[in-house]
């Protein structure tokens, strides 16, 4: 799946605030495997996060430049670009995305097929929190009240798979025939899914009304965010991210025209859109804009190490 394309940093941009409250209780379905949470990044950076402000998250899906070895972890930092903990949570096996509610993140390990989950302040880590049905590899996507989403892939095609967010349960298919699916979005009313070619496909909830070419002209769609009005990608060929209304109407495939090198992630809250930044092995950064797409930053923050699929929590 993911490994058609291009070598993409993923960045999930998480938009969640950090809660006050006592640790969680530990993540049910599967048996906890612990990972590193708060690890810290270079000397000097944050290694706890701030109370009371809300934070972006990204996958670090590249490579360490001190040693060559791969990141595998996930990074954080508050919305002003402060705070910024380059390997938050460690120890992972190559994250592939992350998402997440009120509470909880959530990301996919490619190499051990498994949903992971956390608490948003990096406690309560479990490596398997969920498994994905067999035979794919697993990109996570997006959550909502009820199920968490993700993309699975393996060379006969790819599928959109869905789980009881309390991780309970078998996972099951929801869009069976997607294409090669390599990024997931929910609203209230239908999933949406970028493919490594070029077009963004969207069902109901339900799995019904499924269109493939909801939105085309896309290249290579490595990240999906949808807010009240629209719905934004990363063109990772493209080095853009486009946007399109909700009914797939005012496509604009260049909306923000030069976000960087092999965009991969992208995220949305109340005033900007975020994305993640490619740069080779050992660089990489988040990007941010406003709404309307002015005030274009390919570096908003540096520091990442392949970032990709982000998502602003709590």
């Amino acid at each position: 799946m993911r490994r058609s394309v291009a070598f993409c940093f993923a960045l999930a941009l998480v938009l969640s605030g950090c809660s006050s409250a006592g640790t969680p209780s530990p993540p049910s379905g599967g048996v906890p495997k612990t990972a590193t949470g708060t690890s810290g990044g270079p000397s000097g950076a944050a290694t706890t996060l701030a109370h009371g402000q809300r934070h972006l998250y990204w996958a670090n899906e590249g490579y360490r430049s001190t040693d060559g070895s791969m990141a595998n972890s996930i990074g954080v930092a508050a919305l002003d670009g402060s705070g910024v903990i380059p390997e938050f949570i460690a120890g992972l096996e190559t994250p592939c995305g992350v998402t997440s509610d009120s509470s909880y993140l959530y990301w996919a390990n490619e190499k051990g097929t498994t949903l992971g989950r956390a608490a948003l302040d990096g406690s309560a880590v479990n490596r398997e929190f969920a498994q994905q049905s067999p035979g794919g590899t697993p990109c996570i996507g997006a959550v909502d009240k009820q199920y968490v989403y993700w993309a699975t892939g393996s060379p006969t095609g790819a599928s959109i798979q869905r789980v009881p967010v309390d991780g309970t349960g078998s996972p099951s298919d929801l869009v069976a025939d997607a294409g090669n699916v390599i990024s997931v979005a929910v609203d209230t009313t239908y999933i949406y899914w970028g493919t490594d070619g070029d077009t963004i496909g969207r069902a109901k909830l339900d799995g019904t009304g499924v269109d493939n070419n909801f939105i085309t002209g896309a290249n290579i769609v490595t990240g999906l965010a949808v807010d009240s009005k629209h719905i934004y990608w990363t063109n990772q060929q493209g080095s853009s991210v486009g946007r399109a209304n909700l009914d797939g109407s005012a496509v604009k495939q260049t909306f923000i025209a030069q976000a960087g090198d092999l965009p991969c992630g992208v995220a949305v809250d109340a005033t900007h859109i975020y994305w993640g930044v490619g740069g080779g092995s050992g660089s990489g950064s988040i990007g941010r804009a406003n709404l309307d797409a002015s005030g274009v930053n390919p570096a908003f923050i540096a520091g990442a190490l392949g970032p990709c699929g982000g998502v602003v929590g709590g």
